[in-house]
């Protein structure tokens, strides 16, 4: 018997020995190709005993096929094992786009001597990303506003109108290839004078618990030359909810700002002054806003700090690294990602995992990874996770249910196949078919004898980055194919080196050194430091890995329905000679006028309001009203399921 990897590392394989069947031919490939940029095609001869194998690859039109886009042969031997990974690559043409410049499909076919595979898949034509970089995150009317696009390094420079309206304005960019898909970054156009010194906030905690008594901000106020600031703070606190700032009269206070340094606090007395319960808070924010005024009252500074969430937990639990479906009577592996208010990873909080009572702790990621057992005759299985933090009370814990599926083999086999990884997040470097962002970057087979477990142990490169998935499937007679996979995280990391040493000769004159890696471009930019005091929006890296992660074409943490889901849950189209294949991928249930309400469904709203009170707004009858409300609920309960991190100057829509 012989499991094909598509990447693996510990393999745990229950199945019975196959018998001799004729051979069966494989076709996998994204379920979503791109446009002009390289994509992995894997064809294979399982059980092939001939000789050497022409396979033909050819992707065509659709839905006509009277236009042969890519024809490629390939040479399958048993010095490859009858297997391959080869790439191809989609010519751009204008015939793709319909006049609504929406994706469109395309034939791809394998011909294996007079066998031909054929399956439909949907076209992208985002075949990477831009990512803008500002020099200045403000800006004042009539002044210039230079633009960098990252890798490319291309720059512009632009003259914002002496009479410019005042708000945010956005850099949209695109390629001149895909005019669909646009990447923005945001900058802010006001009057403005740059400040002499900086006030930061900082509180005690980056929550307010209900049981809570007070809540204490603290206040620093230095000069950007370092020295200290002397003078006042007017303080005031205030709520957040979806659609508008409370403030929080009684709050309001003044306090002394000596060496740079004061305070201020909100009580729960304050806030019980403006609801009659504080349960009905939780959810919603607590926001700070300081003024400090200098001692002469010359200059006044203006800083708010948000997102204090009232909680009955300092935790949330979230299950979105966590498979969906079960193989009855095999471990499954739970990855319990626990988060603070602040929706940053919780790192060395203990959590428990029933049934079983198992219990782990998470890692600077936030994942805890528990493997529990499951019942060999189960169709569903319901876990609890709960939080054991020791300087928490009962009720402060938090804790949260789901219930996973289980796999169905084909006619009810009991055919099941297992991986299973030790880590929660690995690093390059690390020894563990991988498929990365729905990219096939490797493939392997291993051959199993009479043993149910095996170890494949392979490294960890920076193409995987931030995250990959590991798929391995066996077939069973000529009908039946078993698989798994399983999505592993991997430590957000550069993928080059900079130094930047900086050494001052006199007052107009500073000499820069700079080491990076042979061929790599630089950019550099010099920005007065008080700039960033009135907008602090800057392109991270750890916001550049955010966009990445987010175009994953692969929907889940692993795993499938049965073995078709596991391929299209990963990002993976497959199709074979007998063992059937997996669906085409398709764009939604809306069309036409409909299409439209929901696309403004799934569009930002600024003012925050809800999707109902959005909906109120819509003339275009209830159809129109309840795409617009699917859509919008669906993007909703997306971030509240997946988080989402804030991506100000770079973003993908």
């Amino acid at each position: 018997m012989k499991v094909h990897l598509l990447w693996s590392t510990v393999v745990l394989l229950s199945s019975p020995l196959l018998t001799l069947c004729d051979p069966l031919f494989v076709l996998s490939a994204p379920n979503l190709l791109r446009v002009g940029s390289s994509e992995n095609v894997f064809v294979e001869a399982q059980d092939y005993k001939g000789g050497d194998l022409t396979v033909r690859i050819m992707v065509k039109n659709f839905p006509t096929k009277t236009s042969q886009l890519l024809d490629k042969t390939v040479m399958l031997t048993t010095e490859n094992n009858f297997q391959i990974l080869t790439d191809i690559e989609i010519p751009h043409d204008e015939s793709y786009l319909n006049s609504d410049g929406e994706k469109q499909f395309v034939y791809l076919q394998a011909e294996f001597n007079s066998k031909l595979l054929e399956k439909v898949v949907m076209l992208s034509f985002q075949s990477g990303y831009l990512f803008i970089q500002t020099d200045k995150p403000i800006y004042t009317p009539d002044s210039t506003e230079s633009v960098k696009s990252e890798k490319g390094m291309a720059s512009k420079a632009y003259k914002i109108p002496e009479m410019a309206i005042h708000g945010i304005w956005k850099v949209v960019t695109w390629s001149t290839h895909t005019p669909q898909k646009t990447f923005t970054a945001d900058f802010e156009v006001k009057e403005y004078v740059l400040p002499t010194f900086e006030v930061t906030l900082t509180v005690s905690k980056l929550f307010f618990y209900v049981g809570d008594d007070k809540l204490k901000v603290n206040i620093l106020a230095k000069y950007l030359f370092g020295r200290k600031v002397e003078g006042q703070a007017y303080v005031v606190f205030g709520i957040i909810d979806e659609e508008r700032k409370l403030s929080i009269p009684d709050s309001l206070q003044m306090v002394p700002i000596r060496e740079g340094v004061g305070s201020g606090t909100l009580t729960k007395d304050m806030i019980l002054k403006t609801t009659k319960e504080i349960e009905n808070l939780v959810g919603k924010s607590i926001y700070v806003s300081v003024s400090v005024l200098t001692e002469t009252g010359s200059e006044m500074v203006e800083a708010q700090k948000r997102g204090i969430q009232i909680v009955t937990s300092p935790y949330t639990i979230h299950f979105k690294r966590t498979p969906q479906f079960f193989k009855p009577g095999m471990p499954f592996d739970v990855s319990v990602y626990v988060t603070n208010p602040d929706q940053t990873p919780a790192e060395n909080v203990p959590v428990e995992v029933n049934p079983g009572g198992f219990r782990g702790q998470t890692k600077a990621n936030g994942i805890a990874k528990i493997a529990i057992n499951s019942q060999a005759n189960s169709q569903s299985l319901q876990i609890t996770v709960k939080t054991t933090d020791n300087v928490l009370k009962a009720e402060q814990q938090a804790n949260k249910t789901m219930t996973a599926q289980a796999y169905k083999p084909k006619d009810n086999s009991r055919n099941f196949l297992h991986i299973g990884i030790d880590a929660a997040e690995l690093e390059i470097g690390d020894q563990r078919n991988i498929i990365n962002k729905g990219q096939i970057l490797s493939v392997g087979r291993e051959n199993i004898h009479e043993q149910s477990l095996i170890s494949v142990h392979l490294t960890v490169t920076k193409d995987m980055v931030p995250s990959f998935r590991i798929l391995a499937y066996y077939h069973v007679g000529s009908d039946e194919v078993v698989s798994d996979s399983v999505w592993v995280d991997v430590k957000d990391t550069c993928m080059g080196t900079l130094e930047l040493e900086l050494k001052e000769e006199g007052e107009k004159q500073v000499n820069m050194k700079i080491t990076g890696d042979p061929g790599a471009k630089v950019g550099l930019v010099v920005v007065d430091k008080a700039v960033h005091v009135l907008n602090k929006n800057r392109l991270t890296q750890s916001k550049i890995w955010d966009v990445i992660e987010k175009h994953d074409t692969g929907c889940t943490a692993g795993s499938g329905r049965d073995s078709m889901g596991v391929f299209y849950d990963a990002g993976l189209m497959f199709e074979s000679s007998t063992a059937g294949g997996t669906s085409a991928r398709t764009t939604g249930k809306y069309s036409g006028d409909l299409k439209k309400c929901c696309a403004d469904g799934m569009r930002e709203n600024k003012l925050g309001y809800t999707c109902e009170r959005r909906a109120t707004y819509i003339e275009d009858g209830q159809e129109c009203v309840q795409a617009f409300l699917d859509c919008c609920n669906e993007v909703k309960n997306s971030k509240e399921k997946f988080g989402e991190a804030e991506l100000i100057l770079a973003r993908s829509k």
